[in-house]
């Protein structure tokens, strides 16, 4: 299941927002289908942080134009944005179809 936040201004750009609906306008939202774990190194091991990574997934389920949102520890910055950026979706779906949406979540580190 996809958590979300609330979008602020800043998240997504007026042309990304034209184009794409929020998970509250879809009839069926986006199922994970493939959603890897960050790969944390060594040096970062046991260190927390919290990275809000806005994306949008396509209506065919790709994720595309990962960003970070907020984050309280820029180290782990990359690897939100690289692990997000490989997970696949069932697209959400509005009137049968697949549609892009806009997304946010929290990725949490311990």
């Amino acid at each position: 299941m996809l958590a979300s936040i609330p979008l602020n201004a800043q998240s997504f750009t007026d042309d990304e927002k034209a184009n794409t609906f929020s998970m509250k306008e879809v009839d069926s939202p986006p199922k994970p289908a493939k959603q890897d774990a960050p790969s944390v190194p060594g040096s970062l091991s046991g260190i927390a942080a919290t990275v809000h990574v806005g994306f949008i997934i396509d209506g065919s389920g790709n994720v595309i134009d990962a960003r970070i949102i907020k984050t309280t520890d820029d180290r782990f910055n990359d690897i939100s944005v690289s692990t997000v950026s490989g997970w696949m979706f069932e697209p959400a779906t509005k009137g049968g179809s697949g549609v892009s949406v806009r997304v946010i979540i929290p990725l949490r580190y311990k």
